[in-house]
């Protein structure tokens, strides 16, 4: 009885961060679902352990493979970005023949909505994931400044490489200068021997913000011709957007 009791608790506890849109606090997930601060934090626990929880700083969210069943609307709106975005990403890859992708904000995070590479990069793509640290990736970092606010002082920024910047004051000097220039740059932050330029699409029905991003090594990306075919994608994209909405 006490397994059937625990299995009940934690589905109550995932139910309840999966009809969530935040993140939740260990103790505002204990009010709302109505048991201890120490009942919850083990449930979470075992939870994590399974990847079925996920947690961003001191908070709780459902993990990433759920979120399909948590949230199908936004399943849906995925769909519909990708729709959209392929002619785009599909000229953009063209172009460049590196890993290039589309993304949005969740969670102070950059989720890849669709993503395109070379079988010369899958080894690389190996190493990144659908949900990568915003503050150390160029996706990541053109969210952040234009949707995201300032950093949030009480989650310490996490290195992952010897570039990664981790100083909170640095890191907003940074996306007010993507703010300002209107694409975003990330030199091995995040994986040594990737390198990444981005830029924001605003505007966008159900997301507000999309990051339209390449990456490869930097000795390709530092040409010129890059930068300006990811701008152009942008632009198109945006574009494409705003003639659906019209539209519709």
């Amino acid at each position: 009885m006490e397994r059937i009791g625990t299995l009940a608790k934690a589905m109550i506890v995932l139910r309840t961060l999966a009809t969530s849109p935040e993140p939740v606090s260990l103790t505002t997930l204990a009010r709302q679902v109505q048991m201890p601060k120490s009942t919850v934090h083990r449930l979470l626990a075992a939870l994590e352990a399974d990847d079925l929880v996920g947690r961003t700083g001191a908070d709780y969210r459902v993990a990433a493979t759920l979120r399909p069943y948590a949230q199908p609307e936004r399943v849906r709106h995925f769909q519909w970005l990708r729709r959209m975005a392929t002619p785009h990403l599909l000229e953009l890859y063209e172009h460049t023949r590196q890993i290039v992708s589309i993304a949005v904000l969740t969670d102070r995070q950059a989720e890849y909505v669709m993503t395109l590479c070379p079988r010369t990069h899958t080894k690389a793509l190996w190493r990144t994931a659908e949900l990568a640290p915003a503050h150390c990736t160029a996706a990541g970092k053109v969210l952040l400044a234009y949707q995201g606010g300032p950093p949030d002082l009480r989650v310490p920024l996490r290195r992952h490489t010897d570039r990664t910047i981790t100083d909170p004051g640095v890191l907003e000097r940074r996306l007010a200068a993507i703010r300002r220039q209107g694409v975003a740059w990330c030199v091995e932050e995040y994986v040594l021997g990737l390198s990444a330029i981005a830029v924001p699409v605003l505007g966008v029905p159900h997301f507000g913000v999309v990051a339209v991003g390449v990456s490869g090594p930097m000795k390709v990306l530092q040409n010129g011709s890059a930068e300006a075919a990811v701008r152009r994608a942008g632009h198109e994209l945006a574009v494409t957007l705003r003639t659906a909405r019209l539209a519709g």
